[in-house]
């Protein structure tokens, strides 16, 4: 039985080689083996029959792939770039990317049902704005297509597949039973095609599964489509077997891929199979193409180093992580066999949630005086927020005097704020005994009445309060000291400024007498300011009756420029 096995191997694999050097013949423009693509040359231009434009390369992979399902033969669209470089293969390249949630009419499945394809014509038009500046190119570009099956083989494979998935009840059953019954299933009823009439359809999965006949091809393609329709990972190899072009599957079990062969064990019972679920070191015979054997490919796709057990597990003594834990998710870990990577019933358990990876503190409303601000920092990797208040700033008042002498009937507004908060505000001013000194609820204003002494407090609108002792007797407040706030200052033509001179003691009665050295530089206006006039350089002086004088430089320069 084993040797008769081999020998029908051995004569598939002369009639896979013969159907190859027939397609050469009898194709012409057309040559492949075993039906892989090749670009078409020599064909003529396609007109599209419609406009789709796309402002994107991802939306544009999208509506191609959306087209190749429906075996569409002609397809055009125009798609925007930021250069010139040819995207038309690239983009066909994307269409037939495989991911983890590639349904099995894409990926794979799609490629393998391409018979030939040419790019042309390929156009590319620079398109400017009204200011003759480049914004983009289009690009539009033209795909004809021959496929090895048409739009209604495609949908009565899906009514077929779905049936015969609902046919094998695989519903309840873990992944091995799964790719079990799906690879018994297409061994039993799919027998190898030696048809060498140059019949195209035997490289489709269609002919696999409605006429039961089929070459490498079809075989992989319909193992691929029912796998991942029945929610197993799996992936069609490209490669050569016995240096015979050939295509085949690998499947995945718990972490790990393993080998699959359907055309070569087809018409074995499942007890001889040579190829079901094999390793790399078991597959001898087999060699893939260059893109299955790179870095990338195998990191994500890792194959078992172990032969699959068949239920003879040897179960790992310690557990495996399958999911890893994140801050918003538990994670996964299981008893693994150590020889197929199968897991143990009813080991599963939980891991618990990691911490979160905060950032640092972002203040998303400032504290005031008022009210308290509000800080966030979010989670680098599930972007969780943590919130903390942030303390009210602390409100303070400050008078430029603490403690000031005042003469029975002076009125004096020399008592003021000397610093604040920029959101802060009076609320009022009040006397301890207004009987001795009173003062202006809302400005401030001191009023001696009699001898005595009064605490005079301003209460700020947060709270924050501030005193000074006023003594109240009969002499005269006379000035001891008088200066402006800089000695020299600059101002441009056409400002004013205030004088702001310190008088010391602030409640000091004498009379101030303000002159100008160049009244054409600045003059003096009636309200007490100082007004700069044209360029030039002039002093302001400041002098009491006692003689105490005062002076400010000032250099003028000319007015600001409008922008």
């Amino acid at each position: 039985m084993i040797q008769g096995g081999c020998r029908m191997r051995r004569i598939r694999r002369v009639f896979c080689l013969f159907s190859i050097l027939a397609a050469v013949m009898l194709g012409g423009t057309y040559a492949w083996a075993d039906g892989q693509n090749e670009v078409v040359p020599g064909a003529g231009s396609v007109v599209s029959t419609s406009k789709h434009e796309f402002y994107a390369f991802e939306y544009a992979k999208d509506y191609l792939k959306q087209q190749l399902v429906r075996r569409e033969n002609e397809i055009t669209f125009t798609v925007r770039q930021d250069s010139r470089k040819d995207i038309g293969k690239a983009l066909l390249e994307a269409a037939l990317e495989v991911t983890e949630d590639t349904p099995g009419t894409q990926g794979d499945y799609l490629d393998l049902h391409i018979e030939a394809y040419k790019i042309s014509p390929y156009q590319i038009t620079a398109v400017y704005n009204t200011k003759r500046k480049l914004q983009y190119y289009e690009h539009t570009i033209t795909y004809s297509i021959r496929y090895y099956t048409t739009w209604d083989q495609e949908k009565a494979m899906n009514e077929r597949v779905s049936q015969v998935l609902d046919d094998l009840d695989l519903d309840d059953l873990d992944t091995y039973e799964k790719i079990e019954k799906i690879y018994n299933y297409v061994c039993k009823r799919v027998s190898y095609d030696y048809d060498t009439s140059g019949n195209t359809g035997k490289f489709s999965a269609y002919n696999a599964l409605v006429k039961k006949k089929a070459v490498c091809q079809g075989y992989a393609s319909l193992i691929y489509r029912m796998m991942r329709q029945a929610g197993v990972e799996c992936r069609v190899i490209k490669g050569t077997s016995n240096g015979v072009a050939h295509s085949w599957n690998i499947v995945r079990i718990g972490q790990k891929y393993y080998n699959i062969d359907a055309t070569w064990d087809a018409g074995s019972d499942p007890d001889d199979y040579k190829y079901f679920l094999k390793t790399e070191a078991e597959f001898k015979d087999h060699t893939r193409e260059a893109q299955y054997k790179t870095a990338s490919f195998s990191a994500a796709y890792p194959m078992a180093t172990e032969s699959y057990c068949f239920g003879n597990h040897e179960w790992s003594s310690e557990y495996t992580v399958d999911v890893e834990a994140t801050c918003s998710s538990y994670g996964i870990q299981s008893i693994h066999c150590l020889r197929c990577d199968a897991v143990k019933e009813g080991s599963l358990r939980q891991i618990k949630k990691k911490s979160h990876t905060y950032g640092s503190w972002k203040v998303v409303k400032k504290a005031t005086i008022f009210e308290e601000g509000e800080k966030q920092k979010t989670c680098k990797v599930c972007g969780a927020k943590r919130t903390s208040s942030i303390k009210k700033l602390t409100a303070k008042v400050t008078l430029n005097a603490s403690s000031v002498r005042m003469k029975v009937g002076q009125i004096s507004t020399g008592l003021a704020i000397k610093s604040q908060n920029s959101q802060d505000s009076v609320k009022r001013w009040s006397s301890s005994n207004s009987s001795v000194v009173s003062v202006g609820r809302k400005t401030g204003k001191l009023k001696a009445k009699k001898k005595g002494t009064a605490v005079i407090t301003v209460t700020m609108a947060s709270g924050a309060k501030a005193t000074c002792k006023v003594t109240v007797s009969t002499k005269t407040i006379k000035a001891t000291a008088i200066s402006f706030p800089k000695k020299k200052t600059t101002m441009r033509v056409g400002e004013t400024m205030e004088l702001n001179l310190t008088v010391k003691p602030v409640t000091a009665s004498d009379k101030i007498t303000y002159v100008v050295s160049k009244n054409g530089v600045l003059s003096l206006t009636k309200d007490g300011k100082i007004k700069a006039k044209k360029t030039g350089v002039a002093y302001v002086k400041a002098t009491t009756k006692s003689g105490l004088t005062a002076k400010c430089r000032i250099t003028v320069k000319s007015a600001q420029k409008s922008s």
